[in-house]
């Protein structure tokens, strides 16, 4: 490339020898020869791969899982984790010009994929091991019918799969997070590959160079509980000059904010003017450690 270059610029003009020298010397030490065949240099361009992580779970919006970032103690919880073809000098995204075209065709082989859990101490040890396998996977896509390999524009994502039935059908794996759990949780897909550095114009970069990603997915464990706090009381007289009232608050005592509180109050024998059920108060949300004084009842003895 660059030879042609200095001849078409001898032909408009003069070049001083020191010029055509340090030309010659960049393109060599970038370029280089073999057998008379430019040889494209590997780290002109980004080899890379990643490896998307999502978390799945109901947390309440039945009947279909929704990603989530709140989910509560005892929750199972679908993790899924991916392998991406992110290699710049196969998809064409390096514009350098030692690079551009020299690695077209340039795929990455998947050999390791996995899950496990950081920053808390309800799953000190979840480690899944490698869940490679070949579900999903036309075999035209597989490296000794038992590798992924990705190549661009054709196979660009590995979805990994072990799960194939039930609820969290086509995910990487379902787990339940432990009661008592609270906190945050997160958990890292991993994915291990290696570049093959093939290309249609210079067959002697196949080198395998080792790829490797992770990318976090982090959950909140919230575990909702109420206090409700309840003080009957009568005004000292017998019969039906009895009169009854009671007080109370309610308390935020768990983890996480408690939204749409509604109380209501429940009798064995309706009082007059009450009814079993009736709701007394409502309340939007209550922050961890709030309270809430619920409005006095008073009624007459039956």
């Amino acid at each position: 490339m660059c030879i042609r270059k200095c001849k078409n610029q001898q032909s408009g003009g003069f070049i001083s020898p020191f010029s055509i020298t340090v030309v010659m010397l960049l393109a060599f030490a970038l370029l280089g020869k073999v057998n008379g065949q430019v040889v494209c240099d590997p780290n002109a361009c980004k080899h890379a791969i990643d490896s998307p992580t999502g978390a799945f779970g109901t947390n309440c919006h039945l009947p279909n899982p929704q990603l989530v970032s709140t989910v509560h103690a005892g929750d199972f919880v679908a993790l899924t984790v991916s392998a991406e073809y992110a290699d710049h000098c196969g998809n064409g995204g390096d514009d350098s010009p030692f690079s551009k075209g020299c690695f077209d065709g340039d795929r990455s082989v998947v050999t390791n994929i996995f899950l496990y859990s950081t920053n808390n101490s309800c799953l000190p040890n979840f480690n899944t091991g490698n869940l490679l396998n070949t579900i999903g996977v036309d075999p035209t896509n597989l490296v000794g019918g038992k590798y992924p390999v990705l190549s661009f524009p054709g196979y660009q994502q590995y979805n990994n799969v072990t799960v194939t039935n039930g609820f969290y059908n086509q995910v990487s794996y379902v787990i339940q997070i432990p009661f008592g759990c609270s906190g945050k949780v997160t958990f890292r897909g991993h994915v291990d590959a290696y570049d093959t550095n093939t290309s249609p114009n210079d067959i002697n970069f196949n080198i395998g160079n080792n790829l490797n990603a992770e990318a976090a997915k982090d959950i909140i464990v919230i575990s909702p509980k109420l206090c409700v706090t309840k003080t009957c009381q009568t005004n000292g007289q017998c019969g039906e000059d009895q009169v009854i009232s009671w007080t109370g608050t309610i308390t935020n005592c768990g983890i996480g904010v408690v939204s749409n509180i509604v109380v209501k109050d429940y009798f064995n024998v309706d009082p007059a003017g009450h009814t079993s059920g009736e709701q007394v108060t409502n309340i939007l949300f209550l922050n961890p450690g709030q309270a809430r004084a619920l409005p006095a009842v008073i009624s007459q003895a039956v």
